[in-house]
Order: structure tokens, then C-alpha cells, then sequence
């Protein structure tokens, strides 16, 4: 099975009053993890915007909250 793992830079404005990164911007993330899988394993290159790219669906179970300056990266894989 191929995969990437895909570092990512957190911005302060990724993160709540209490230090936690919001769920939202940890979506962003993944999407950061998706273009990097495209790009390497699939080698779209630009294909996506002549063919386009469908994600069906996305599903997310959280098992810890990730904090501001924790190193994140995200792992993508089919």
C-alpha cells in the first residue's frame, strides 16, 4: 500500500484561547495530506483540474486533542 506522510505547519490562528488546534483546521490539514498523496503517489500533477477530484466522503475519529506546538503530520494512504 502506498502512503505519504506529510508534515505540517500549525499557524497560531489554527488554535482556540485554550491551546487546542480546532477541529476544523485539523480538516485542512488532511486536505494538505490529500494534495501531497496526489501529487506524489498519484502523480496528478494538474489532472484534477481538466478531470477533477471527487472525494466521496470523509470520516474522522479524533483519539486526542492536538495542542498548539505539538509537531502534526498527516498520513494518507488508500
Amino acid at each position: 500500500m502506498k502512503k505519504t506522510e506529510t508534515d505540517i505547519q500549525m499557524r497560531f490562528a489554527d488554535v482556540d484561547v485554550l491551546g487546542h488546534v480546532n477541529n476544523v483546521n485539523l480538516q485542512h490539514y488532511f486536505d494538505i495530506g490529500k494534495n501531497d498523496f496526489f501529487n506524489t503517489v498519484l502523480r496528478t500533477g494538474d489532472y484534477w483540474q481538466g478531470e477533477g477530484i471527487i472525494t466521496a466522503a470523509t470520516s474522522t475519529s479524533y483519539i486526542a486533542q492536538t495542542r498548539f506546538m505539538e509537531p502534526v503530520y498527516v498520513e494518507t494512504s488508500v
